[in-house]
């Protein structure tokens, strides 16, 4: 053989295994079933009627069809805005108690929409339940434009996910699609129109249960007008794993490809290790049965308790790691260890990924020396890693909640902010990549590191310090991901732990004449 003629046969060659390469995953991923599927179904009627400044808005609205349309829908609502919403909803209940990685895809198109006003609007919902402040996203076509709007958390101001300004009316029929999968606290929003490619518009928070209201809604802002909105089709697709579970029901016979997966335990830890969390074993509540280690297997709680429903752990894409995802949830925290430790080092792990909103606080916390007593309740110093989307910046601040501030403020909140400090990073620059946040709580001195530099020294000389307590994480309104969380001793050689047990004399040993009287005191 020729040597122009081999060289030809391994450039083919190659050429072949590269395609091959190309075309097979690094790892299968277990197949969709189909677990229920409707279309054009019946769908009911809800009105929601709110106050609005100081009277009320008789709210007026009716759910009909004709031979044209399967569904006609007329509101004279306000909209899905503020606490409360004020609009016209036709929905079917579906049951989604199962696993993660169930999904909800429905779809709806729109024919007609006549709203008076600028503001007028309709199209698909969401939502979590059938009270007027309902977690809820409408995906919707005003005379104008196309926007998303969503309220994330129950009884929460609703925020504007995202618009685009655009003549709509001679954009009939518009489809609109929304999906929403299990385990994940936010939902995607699509439309197209005609028989264009779908467009995905924004992917906006969702807290939700066992039970989703999906169906179409309108609202035409103006009381004296019965604004018209006329829907062609509405269906809904429930899908999962092979393999799915059904919470209070069965179990299929075949574990999920997800399931199977078993990652290597945690390596041994240094003795000074008081806590090392990695979420590999896919859980922050359960037990490891007879291996059950508190320090590389703590068991967390969470402020408020509910939101331990909606934990998200997820795997990357190469099967290598876990971490918890935590996607724009108000005031979510969790917490674990001794509420005795002292001295300590803790460092976390943190990526704010590019699903966050420039709406939302997109802020990460650590809490530092937590107690929980039964007459104060939480008390805690925190860290706060602020992305500001708008500034291009990070802000980093000190802060202390605890029952005195409470008490005498008379703001009457628990948090009292006693330093900050903005980061050399560009808020835009970290996103997507993993940073570092390290905390050491000594004595009273408190040392916030950014990446390895130190951002914030404070010493605190409040008579109301925390000198002693637990650690704990969690985030307000952030898309963010959080790994590798280790809490690790720091000795203190002068006073070791006496002197944050009385809150003073940080440079002095415990007295002698203590260790005599607690060694009587054993004796008898």
């Amino acid at each position: 053989m020729n040597k122009k003629l081999l060289k030809i046969l391994c450039s083919i060659a190659l050429v072949a295994i590269i395609a091959a390469c190309a075309i097979t995953p690094l790892f299968t991923q277990a197949e969709m079933v189909e677990i229920e599927k409707a279309t054009d179904c019946d769908l009911t009627y809800q009105g929601f009627d709110a106050r609005f400044d100081s009277f009320i808005w008789q709210h007026e609205g009716l759910l009909t069809s004709d031979s044209s349309s399967k569904y006609i829908l007329k509101s004279n609502g306000w909209a899905q805005w503020s606490t409360t919403d004020h609009l016209a909803f036709g929905y079917k209940k579906i049951a989604f108690n199962y696993s993660k990685k169930a999904q909800i895809t429905a779809e709806t198109t729109m024919t007609y929409w006549d709203g008076s006003t600028i503001n007028a609007g309709a199209g698909i919902m969401f939502r979590s339940g059938l009270e007027a402040d309902d977690p809820t996203i409408m995906l919707h076509f005003r005379p104008g434009s196309v926007m998303v709007t969503y309220r994330s958390t129950k009884g929460k101001d609703s925020s504007q996910g995202k618009t685009i300004l655009m003549p709509t009316a001679s954009l009939y029929p518009v489809t609109f699609k929304i999906v929403l999968v299990k385990g994940q606290m936010k939902a995607t929003c699509y439309y197209k129109i005609a028989d264009n490619p779908y467009s995905e518009f924004a992917t906006v928070p969702f807290n939700y249960g066992s039970e989703i209201y999906a169906g179409i809604s309108a609202y035409s802002q103006d009381p004296n007008f019965m604004a018209t909105a006329k829907f062609s089709s509405f269906s809904y697709l429930v899908e999962a794993p092979e393999g799915y579970t059904v919470e209070g029901g069965d179990t299929s016979s075949t574990p999920s490809e997800e399931e199977k997966i078993e990652l290597p335990e945690d390596l041994p830890v240094m003795e000074n290790v008081l806590l090392r969390e990695t979420f590999t074993d896919g859980s922050m509540t359960e037990k490891n049965e007879d291996k059950q280690n508190d320090i590389t297997n703590p068991i967390w709680k969470s402020v408020p308790a509910s939101v331990m429903d909606g934990i998200d752990i997820q795997l990357n894409e190469s099967q290598t790691n876990r971490y918890i995802y935590e996607y724009i949830k108000d005031y979510a925290s969790y917490y674990a260890g001794d509420q005795h430790w002292t001295d300590y080092k803790t460092s976390y792990d943190v990526m704010f990924t590019k699903e966050y909103s420039e709406q939302e606080a997109n802020e990460f916390t650590a809490y530092l020396r937590v107690t929980d007593i039964a007459q104060y309740g939480f008390q805690y110093y925190f860290v706060s890693v602020k992305l500001l989307p708008v500034d291009n910046k990070v802000k980093i601040t000190l802060g202390l909640s605890d029952a005195y501030h409470f008490l005498t403020s008379e703001l009457n909140t628990y948090v009292v902010e006693v330093e900050e400090a903005f980061a050399d990073d560009k808020a835009m620059d970290i996103i997507d990549k993993w940073q570092n946040l390290t905390v050491e709580t000594f004595d009273n001195v408190i040392t916030v590191y950014w990446n390895g530099k130190q951002v914030i020294k404070y010493t605190d000389e409040d008579a109301y310090m925390k000198t002693e307590g637990c650690i704990g994480f969690g985030s307000n309104g952030a898309a963010v991901k959080v790994d590798n969380i280790t809490v690790t001793k720091l000795d203190d050689i002068l006073g070791g732990d006496w002197d944050n047990s009385i809150a003073g004399s940080w440079n002095e040993d415990k007295p002698e004449y203590l260790d005599r009287f607690e060694s009587i005191g054993a004796a008898h």
